[in-house]
């Protein structure tokens, strides 16, 4: 079942860590922004995501890391999102988009003590939108898988669409 991730997150000092257990989509993962967000307002520059559990993921949810990984990099903070135990095809989705340029793939800290699950949730279409943008955005040869998508969606919140 697509909604089935679960997402436990940890803030510990200025670190803030996200493991991902199941497979992370535009249907569930609406508090990762949020944690994103949260943590930052918290003063967390440096972001580890762990992977060891996440069966997959699609480009909404690799949208998100990409702006978490921009606006770092924006604010003088480059390769401060760590993406941990990171193999086999999500790995491949990762490099295939480029967005090993803008994260750090490495081994992270034990961070699993004193985790706290957050609540899976759709994005809106206004979050699909700026995730894909961010795709592009870290990567310009991303533009021919994600143009449409870009498209469809402005198209769709021009019409009022949520």
């Amino acid at each position: 079942m697509e909604n089935s991730a679960k997402y436990l997150v940890k803030i510990d000092s200025c670190k803030a860590c996200l493991e991902v257990v199941g497979r992370a989509t535009y249907l569930n993962c609406k508090p990762v922004g949020e944690f994103f967000d949260f943590a930052q307002s918290r003063g967390c520059d440096e972001f580890f995501i762990d992977f060891s559990k996440c069966t997959g993921m699609d480009s909404t949810f690799m949208g998100m890391i990409a702006g978490l990984a921009l606006k770092l990099a924006k604010n003088g903070k480059p390769d401060a999102v760590n993406l941990c135990s990171l193999e086999g095809r999500n790995l491949e989705l990762i490099e295939n988009l480029g967005l090993d340029s803008i994260v750090k793939i490495s081994d992270c800290a034990d961070f699993n003590s004193g985790r706290e699950g957050l609540t899976p949730n759709p994005v809106s279409k206004p979050e699909i939108l700026d995730a894909h943008k961010n795709l592009i955005e870290a990567n310009p040869a991303n533009a021919k898988d994600f143009q449409d998508i870009v498209k469809f969606m402005q198209k769709e919140l021009e019409r009022g669409g949520q």
